[in-house]
């Protein structure tokens, strides 16, 4: 338990930019492709679910086909600048893609604990931010890795919510 507690510490660290002061982005998390993932409505058995996190999340869907969460997010504004924190819930090689995003020609995009600026570029709402390829011992953190969007916020489009098969990635 107190080596947990550390390795939260650390983490807070690197990434506390994206907890402490912040609020719930217009979107609070963002599923991969697949399968919406099955709900129970009945809250008072609710206790009764198996409920374990590593189904739940990852880059990839679950080998049945469901989604998982790949992303959550917060906001924050300070002095006149809007930010947009995407947390992933590992390392994504190569890129990374944060839907239904406006931004302006100020965006610039870090990722915290690394201190260059990420190449981004947008895909319509979409943004894909490229981020860097270094050796594991290289990156700032372990477990989950925020990058932070300036000038930038989330916007929820109505297609998503007629779309049965994008619902679920506005959650």
């Amino acid at each position: 338990m107190q080596q947990r507690l550390v390795e939260i510490g650390e983490w807070l660290k690197v990434n506390g930019d994206a907890i402490y002061e912040t609020w719930p982005s217009a979107r609070s998390c963002q599923y991969t492709q697949g399968a919406a993932p099955a709900r129970r409505l009945d809250y008072a058995h609710s206790f009764q679910v198996a409920y374990r996190v590593m189904d739940l999340i990852g880059l990839e869907p679950r080998s049945d086909g469901v989604a998982r969460i790949e992303m959550f997010f917060t906001a924050k504004e300070r002095g006149n600048v809007t930010y947009l924190y995407a947390v992933s819930v590992g390392f994504p090689h190569g890129h990374l893609i944060i839907k239904d995003v406006e931004t302006s020609a100020a965006t610039q995009v870090h990722m915290l604990g690394w201190e260059q600026a990420l190449m981004f570029e947008h895909d319509g709402a979409d943004v894909t931010v490229h981020v860097p390829i270094t050796h594991p011992k290289l990156l700032p953190c372990s477990h989950a890795y925020t990058f932070r969007l300036s000038h930038a916020k989330h916007v929820l489009k109505r297609e998503n919510h007629d779309n049965p098969e994008r619902a679920h990635h506005d959650l």
